[in-house]
């Protein structure tokens, strides 16, 4: 499989600020620590937020704008899939190769003004030091069970097809 496999695409539409009412904004210590950002870091960023009006129906965003990540894949790559390497030796080598991840190409669109470090943070998911994901699993054969925040979900494995099923 892997051998036939070229390259992965992903990708994702960012919200748009709208431009007939955005304007210069100062994001918030939270949010800039919730992004993996530090002010040093965005010395030269344009930040931007739309206060809402007529033509964005009161949204302060006006259309959408994509964003991608294309790996092409090496035979690095490829060795270290077929290895069964962990995620983070392969986004190393991806990096090295000059993949550019989805987040650096939603900050490029926040360092122009384009749109919002809370837009990129409810699509992309926060990124800080100190987090750790909410899921916590147990696996059974077949059958995979979370908890997140009180609730119960299960996850059936149907040949690596996973079909998220919320339990009452």
């Amino acid at each position: 499989f892997v051998s036939a496999l070229n390259g992965i695409v992903a990708q994702r539409l960012l919200r748009v600020n709208c431009p007939h009412c955005a304007a210069s904004h100062v994001p918030s210590a939270d949010v800039m620590e919730l992004s993996g950002l530090t002010p040093e870091k965005t010395r030269d960023f344009t930040f931007r937020q739309g206060s809402g009006c007529g033509h964005c129906r009161g949204s302060g965003y006006k259309g959408r704008r994509a964003i991608a990540e294309i790996l092409l894949l090496t035979d690095e790559l490829r060795e270290l899939i077929v290895a069964r390497a962990p995620i983070g030796q392969i986004k190393e080598s991806a990096a090295r190769g000059g993949t550019r991840s989805l987040r650096d190409a939603a900050l490029a669109l926040v360092k122009s003004g384009d749109t919002t470090l809370e837009e990129i943070n409810r699509i992309l998911g926060a990124v800080r030091p100190d987090y750790r994901p909410y899921l916590t699993f147990r696996f059974f054969t077949g059958v995979r069970s979370a908890e997140a925040s009180g609730l119960k979900w299960r996850y059936v494995d149907f040949e690596r097809n996973l079909v998220m099923i919320r339990e009452t």
